[in-house]
């Protein structure tokens, strides 16, 4: 069986008073539209994707959102992919994933 390698896109914040822009470098192209895609269907953006450098590697853009729209998103991306890792491990645990998604996106900001 093929073990599945997730691809890694790193998230850098930056605030600008109320705004965050949140940028996003990977090695593909397509590995940042597709992390963009995710924060846009988890709510954490209604904005355009900007791109900084979109001919080679690495690949940078970034968009505008809020720090409460970009949690919330996080979170809603952590809580689905903890249930699709570990969803047994935590069947009958008080509290279930959040509490460990808390930790997560507490790690990941």
């Amino acid at each position: 069986m093929a073990k599945k390698i997730y691809e890694v896109v790193k998230i850098i914040l930056h605030r600008e008073g109320t705004n965050t822009a949140v940028g996003l470098v990977g090695d593909t192209k397509q590995e940042v539209i597709r992390r963009y895609f995710s924060f846009w269907n988890h709510k954490g953006t209604s904005g355009e994707l900007y791109w900084l450098k979109d001919e080679a590697k690495p690949f940078v853009a970034y968009f505008w959102s809020d720090e409460k729209r970009i949690k919330a998103s996080i979170k809603s991306v952590t809580l689905l992919e903890a249930m699709n890792c570990m969803g047994k491990e935590f069947k009958g645990v008080k509290g279930g994933f959040m509490p460990f998604v808390n930790d997560m996106v507490e790690i990941k900001l």
